[in-house]
């Protein structure tokens, strides 16, 4: 009985310990970005406006010292952490589906390499949006005349004043459809999970 029990306890250990340190790989990577999400909101302090035909971003932190394409960078970092966030959870159902069916452990450098490789869309959406980005001083009326006239120059400005631009549409359709995917996706796997 002490041999069969050893064995349990060796084997069993192994398998939690491999278990354990594949899903604190997830956890890393979440609180990686949410840590990074916190110092860009701290850098940017931003607020959005939107009209009918537009979105304006506008900045009042920090990032202003640096430059005003280094507010846009910011926030578009804050949104791309924020899909990406959402890209982890929907990996850590699916991760946990998958251990709960019993089709094994997947490896922590290939569960790396899917949260890599998951991340490359949004870089491309952080390209698209910088490339999409009207010129700051084209927004600063459309502030103004929501606001007062001069209310703009507190801030640094950026987004974009047509919406139906074709590459504007990519970007703000990317920055809606890609999180409703994710979000259907995770309440389909967490359906599957809590049926186990």
């Amino acid at each position: 009985i002490h041999d069969f029990i050893h064995l349990f306890n060796v084997v069993g250990g192994l398998c939690i310990t491999v278990l354990t340190t594949e899903y604190s790989l997830l956890l890393l990577n979440t609180s990686i970005v949410e840590f990074l999400s916190i110092i860009f909101h701290l850098l940017l302090d931003g607020r959005i406006f939107t009209t009918a035909t537009s979105t304006v971003c506008m900045a009042a932190g920090p990032c202003r010292l640096v430059s005003d394409t280094f507010c846009m960078i910011l926030g578009a970092l804050v949104n791309m952490n924020m899909i990406h966030s959402i890209t982890i959870i929907a990996v850590s159902f699916w991760y946990r589906l998958r251990v709960l069916r019993g089709e094994g452990l997947v490896g922590k450098l290939r569960l790396q390499l899917i949260c890599l490789l998951l991340f490359v869309p949004h870089l491309v959406y952080l390209v698209a949006a910088s490339f999409a980005a009207d010129d700051p001083r084209e927004l600063e009326p459309i502030v103004d005349a929501a606001y007062h006239d001069g209310y703009a120059s507190n801030y640094t400005l950026y987004g974009f004043v047509d919406l139906a631009k074709p590459l504007t549409g990519v970007v703000i359709s990317y920055l809606a459809v890609f999180p409703i995917c994710c979000n259907v996706y995770i309440i389909y796997v967490r359906s599957q999970v809590s049926a186990l």
